[in-house]
Order: C-alpha cells, then structure tokens, then sequence
C-alpha cells in the first residue's frame, strides 16, 4: 500500500505526465476510483501529485499510529540520506509557484490509498515554504491549506501567514 498525495487548486494547472525513464514530479487528473477524495477539499480541481515513486512515498510521510505521526519527532539519520525526498518537496513547491498567482490558495490532503473515505485527523494552515522544511511531513489523512501564495522582496513566489 502507497501512501497518496492529492491536491486541489481555485483554477486549472498544468499537467505532467508521468515518465517511468525520468521519474519526478507529476501532476495528473484523477482517475474514477479517486474521485470521493474531492469531498476533503474547499477548492474546485484536484490532481494527484505524484512523486519520483510514481505515488506519494516519494514525499516525506509520516504513519498515524496511537494518536500521532510519530516520524513527525523521531526521524532517523539516514530517513533521507541521499536528499531524494527534500528534492521532491522542493519539486513541488517550485510548481505551485509557478503556476498559482499570487493570491491563489492551494489545499493538500495525503492518506493511504485505501482509505479514500476516511475523515481527515488533522487540518492545518501553513506557508508554502513550510513543505521544504527538512522537519515537514505530509501526515496520513491530514489536510493542509495554503492561504495565498504572495510575492517576497525578491520577487520569487512565498506564502504571507494570514
């Protein structure tokens, strides 16, 4: 079993396909067997946001077990040693500050890819460059919300705490 990242946008994004030679980051519409997963969003279009595994393991992840995400607090030396997951969270960042005006929120919700219809256990709202923070884990079931995506000083696309 895989675990699943889905996210949800106020307008269309573009698509990437996914390429079994080059794999990385690909954003693809979901399939009939995905479509209960839109209920856990506020926003109109959704996609799975696939990783370099072809699912969500690609992405830091953490395990709800006894009433937490325990690898949230206890993450092994080597957990990602050669930066593969780092790079896919930067993978997607890039991405949504590419394709999203400043302004625009964005919602994440990742889970096991059985539990399509489980209510989410967390719900969160944080900066965009919260998701390349070596310590951020998408949880299983919970759901994030990026308010708006705003221009910094430099002119590069950054999430304003609102």
């Amino acid at each position: 079993m895989c675990f699943v990242l889905y996210m949800a946008t106020p307008r269309p994004v573009t698509l990437i396909k996914w390429d079994e030679k080059n794999p990385s980051l690909h954003i693809e519409e979901l399939g009939e067997g995905e479509l209960k997963v839109t209920a856990k969003f506020t926003l109109p279009y959704c996609y799975h946001a696939g990783s370099d595994t072809f699912c969500g393991c690609g992405y830091r992840n953490a395990s709800y077990q006894n009433g937490s995400w325990p690898e949230e607090e206890w993450q092994p030396d080597d957990y990602d040693a050669e930066g593969d997951r780092q790079a896919m969270h930067e993978q997607l960042t890039t991405f949504i500050r590419k394709e999203l005006s400043p302004g625009d929120p964005v919602e994440f919700y990742g889970l096991w890819e059985d539990d399509l219809t489980l209510p989410p256990l967390s719900d969160q709202k944080i900066v965009l460059s919260r998701l390349t923070e070596p310590t951020f884990f998408f949880r299983d079931r919970g759901r994030y919300r990026i308010e708006k995506v705003e221009q910094d000083v430099s002119g590069n696309a950054e999430q304003a705490a609102h």
